[in-house]
C-alpha cells in the first residue's frame, strides 16, 4: 500500500513538473488568463478559461489545446490573433511562440468568437501591460484587426453578468440583436410549433443585468477599455506614393480612357450593320461604357487618380464588350477569332511573368507589385476559361472582353515591379517567402470558410464572398505548385473580400458601413506607420481607399483599406526594422473605472517561478491525495468488518 501511495505521489508531482516545465526550452515566457464568453451545446451561456502564453525565443509557431475539443475555426482564430497582436504591438511575429489552452466545464459551440479577446491578451503580453479584470468581450478577429460579428450574444451577456463582469464588448453593428424564438402551442389534435424572430437592444438588456455593453470596431479600440484608456499609437511622418508611381498610374489611366473612346467610336460605326434584333443590346452596352468613360475622365481630372484608373479599367472592359458585340452581330468577326486573340495575349503574358517571378533576390515592393500582376493575370486566365465553357454569344463575348481588358493591366504592374525594384527596400531571398505566404493562405482560408458558414446560416447570397472564393481557390492552386508570390497576392485578395462579405452580411445601415470604413481606414494608417511606410502596395491601397471614401464608394473603400492593412502586415512580418509604436493615455468616451476585483489570471515572467509554484502545488495535492487514500482504505476496512460480523 505504501508503494502504491508513493507511486501516486510521484505521478502527481511529475505531472505538475511537466506542466510547469513546458516552456523550459525558452529563455523567458509570459502568461495571462482571460475568460471568454461562449454558448454551451445545451444553448446556455458559459465562460471558457483561456490561458495565453508567449515564449521567447520562438519561430512563430502557434500551439492550441482545448478541453473539451472544439472546432477548427476556433483554432484558426488563435493564429490570426497572434499575428494581429504582434503587428499591433510592434513585435516580430517570428521571435515568439504562442500557446493557447482553452478549458470549459461543458461542451461549447465552436467558432471564432474568442479571437478578439485572445488578440487583446496577446497584446498585453507583448507590451507587458495589465488588463482590467472587470471587462470581457466577444468577437471574431479579422486579419485586418477589425472585429467581426458573432452569434449567441444574449447568452454571452448573461454568462458575463453572472460571473461579475461590469463591461462587455461586442462587435460594432450588433447592438440590435435578432434571435429566433420557437413558440409551442398544444392543441387537441397535436402540437404546433411556430418560429418567430424578435429584436433585442443588447445595451439595454445588459444594463438590466448590471453590465455595460459597448460596441467596438477594432482590437485597438477594444484595448483602450481593457487598459483604462491607454491605446497603442504610432508616430511617423506620412509618406505619399512616389511621384513616378502616381505618374505611371495616371498615364496608364489616360491611355485606357483613350482606348475606350476609340472602341466606342468603332462600335458606333458598326452599329448600323447590326441586325435589328441585336441592335438594342449593343446600344445599351454603348451607353453603359460611355458613362464609365466620362466618370473615369472626371475622377482623373479632379485628382482622384487611383479611383479614376479603376473606373477606367471598367470602361475598357465595357467598351471592348460593346465593340466586340457589335462586330460579332454585324458579322465583321467571329467569336473564334476573338478567342484566338485573347488566348495569344495570355500565353505571351504567362511567359513574361514566369521569367520575372523566378529571380532569386527581389525587393519587397517588387514582390508586392509582381503579386498584383499575378492576381490580374489569374483573373484574365479564369475569365478566358469561362468563355470556353459558355454557349451564349453575349456571355462568351463578355468573358473574353473582361479577360482582354484585365490582361492589358498586367503589363502595367509588371513594368512597375521592375521600375521599383529598389524602392526603399532591401533585396529579399525569395526562398524566405513560403513561410509567410503559407500563413497568409491559412488565415484567408479561415476567413472565407467562416463567411461561407455565415452565408449558409443566414440563407443569403454575397457577391463579395463569391469573389473571395475565387481568390482562395487560386491561392490553393498557387500553393500546390510552390508559387509563393501568387499565394501572397491571391490570399490577400481572398481575405479582403471575405472580411468585407462578413461585415456586409450584418450591415444595418449606410451610416454604420461608413463608420466602419473610417475605423478600418485609421487601422490602415496605423499599420502603414508601424512598417515605416515600407510597403508600396499598402500605401497604394490606403490612398485608393481614401479616394473611394471621399466619393462615397464605401464598399470599395472598405476592401481597399483591408488590403492595405494586409500588405502592411506581410511587410511587417518580413521586416526587422524598428517600429515607432507607443502606448498613450487617451481614454475613450465612457471608459470604465479602475477594476475593483479580479476573476482570475495574470501575467508571469520567468518560467522557473511557475515551475516552482506548480511543484509546490503538486506536493500539496500529492500529500492530500495520499492522506485521502489512506483514510478511504481505513474506512473501507472498518466497513468490511462490520458487514462481515
Amino acid at each position: 500500500m505504501r508503494a502504491a501511495s508513493m507511486i501516486l505521489l510521484l505521478i502527481i508531482l511529475l505531472t505538475s513538473l511537466v506542466n510547469a516545465t513546458a516552456y523550459s526550452q525558452y529563455s523567458s515566457s509570459m502568461s495571462i488568463t482571460v475568460y471568454a464568453p461562449a454558448v454551451s451545446s445545451g444553448g446556455g451561456g458559459i465562460l471558457s478559461k483561456v490561458a495565453l502564453t508567449i515564449a521567447y525565443p520562438g519561430s512563430g509557431k502557434v500551439f492550441f489545446s482545448a478541453t473539451p475539443l472544439t472546432e477548427l475555426d476556433t483554432q484558426a482564430s488563435a493564429r490570426v490573433a497572434a499575428l494581429v497582436a504582434s503587428s499591433i504591438s510592434g513585435a516580430s511575429y517570428f521571435n515568439y511562440d504562442y500557446f493557447v489552452e482553452m478549458e470549459s466545464n461543458t461542451a461549447i459551440i465552436g467558432g471564432p468568437s474568442a479571437g478578439a479577446l485572445m488578440t487583446v491578451g496577446f497584446i498585453s503580453l507583448l507590451l507587458n501591460i495589465t488588463l482590467s479584470p472587470d471587462i470581457t468581450m466577444t468577437g471574431m478577429i479579422n486579419p485586418d484587426g477589425s472585429i467581426g460579428p458573432v452569434g449567441g450574444l444574449r447568452e454571452k451577456i448573461e454568462a458575463s453578468a453572472g460571473a461579475g463582469f461590469k463591461v462587455f464588448l461586442i462587435p460594432f453593428g450588433q447592438r440590435i440583436y435578432t434571435e429566433q424564438v420557437v413558440e409551442t402551442q398544444k392543441l387537441p389534435w397535436g402540437t404546433v410549433r411556430r418560429t418567430t424572430y424578435r429584436q433585442i437592444d443588447l445595451v439595454e438588456y445588459g444594463s438590466m443585468l448590471g453590465v455595460k455593453v459597448v460596441e467596438v470596431k477594432t482590437v485597438r479600440e477594444a484595448l483602450t477599455y481593457f487598459t483604462n484608456g491607454r491605446t497603442v499609437e504610432c508616430s511617423a511622418n506620412t509618406v505619399d506614393l512616389p511621384m513616378s508611381f502616381t505618374t505611371s498610374i495616371k498615364a496608364h489611366g489616360e491611355n485606357i480612357v483613350s482606348l475606350s473612346r476609340g472602341s466606342l467610336e468603332q462600335a458606333n460605326e458598326s452599329l448600323s450593320k447590326v441586325s435589328y434584333i441585336y441592335r438594342s443590346s449593343v446600344r445599351r452596352a454603348l451607353q453603359s461604357a460611355s458613362e464609365l468613360v466620362s466618370q473615369a475622365e472626371d475622377l482623373i481630372s479632379n485628382n482622384y487618380t487611383l479611383l479614376g484608373v479603376n473606373v477606367a479599367f471598367r470602361a475598357l472592359y465595357a467598351s471592348t464588350y460593346a465593340l466586340w458585340l457589335a462586330r460579332v452581330y454585324s458579322n465583321e468577326c467571329t467569336i473564334n477569332e476573338l478567342s484566338d486573340l485573347v488566348n495569344s495575349t495570355i500565353v505571351e503574358l504567362y511567359e513574361k511573368i514566369y521569367r520575372q517571378s523566378h529571380d532569386q533576390y527581389v525587393s519587397y515592393p517588387a514582390i508586392e507589385l509582381l503579386a498584383g500582376a499575378k492576381v490580374r493575370f489569374n483573373d484574365a486566365q479564369d475569365s478566358f476559361s469561362k468563355s470556353q465553357n459558355s454557349t451564349d454569344t453575349a456571355t462568351v463575348i463578355s468573358y473574353l472582353s473582361y479577360s482582354y481588358a484585365r490582361a492589358y493591366t498586367v503589363e502595367l504592374w509588371m513594368n512597375l515591379s521592375t521600375v521599383f525594384q529598389e524602392w526603399r527596400g532591401e533585396l529579399i531571398d525569395a526562398g524566405s517567402l513560403p513561410t509567410l505566404t503559407t500563413m497568409l493562405y491559412a488565415m484567408a482560408d479561415s476567413v472565407v470558410s467562416y463567411a461561407q458558414t455565415l452565408i449558409g446560416d443566414l440563407g443569403v447570397s454575397a457577391p463579395d464572398y463569391e469573389v473571395a472564393q475565387d481568390h482562395i481557390s487560386r491561392a490553393a492552386g498557387a500553393l500546390a505548385v510552390g508559387d509563393a508570390i501568387g499565394v501572397l497576392g491571391e490570399s490577400i485578395y481572398a481575405s479582403a473580400y471575405g472580411i468585407t462579405a462578413i461585415h456586409k452580411l450584418f450591415s444595418v445601415s449606410e451610416e454604420v458601413d461608413r463608420e466602419l470604413a473610417k475605423a478600418v481606414g485609421r487601422e490602415a494608417l496605423f499599420s502603414l506607420c508601424s512598417t515605416n511606410f515600407s510597403s508600396l502596395m499598402a500605401i497604394y491601397y490606403y490612398y485608393y481607399g481614401a479616394e473611394a471614401e471621399d466619393n462615397e464608394a464605401i464598399d470599395d473603400a472598405l476592401v481597399s483599406y483591408v488590403m492595405s492593412i494586409l500588405y502592411s502586415k506581410a511587410a511587417l512580418t518580413l521586416s526587422r526594422a524598428p517600429q515607432s509604436i507607443q502606448l498613450t493615455s487617451a481614454p475613450p468616451q465612457g471608459a470604465p473605472s479602475a477594476p475593483s476585483k479580479a476573476p482570475g489570471g495574470g501575467v508571469a515572467n520567468l518560467w522557473y517561478l511557475g515551475m516552482l509554484a506548480s511543484f509546490a502545488a503538486g506536493l500539496v495535492v500529492g500529500l492530500t491525495a495520499m492522506y485521502l487514500l489512506k483514510s478511504s482504505r481505513s474506512v473501507g476496512r472498518q466497513q468490511s468488518m462490520e458487514l462481515g460480523g
